[in-house]
């Protein structure tokens, strides 16, 4: 059934280009805020761990 599937898939060249081309549109849009995010939240981390490292040298 799968074999079915995949060839009268991949009969419809067009389809499967435009197809996969917006996912990978999608998946981009989607990725560049998440690479923002965790951009911002490491920085987070890090200046914590600055501050903690800070308090701990001056004891």
């Amino acid at each position: 059934m799968s074999r079915w599937l995949s060839r009268s898939f991949r009969k419809d060249h067009l389809s499967s280009q435009s197809g996969s081309t917006h996912k990978l549109n999608i998946l981009i849009i989607l990725a560049g805020p998440f690479m923002v995010l965790v951009i911002v939240l490491a920085g987070f981390a890090l200046s914590r761990v600055q501050a903690r490292i800070k308090t701990d040298a001056a004891e």
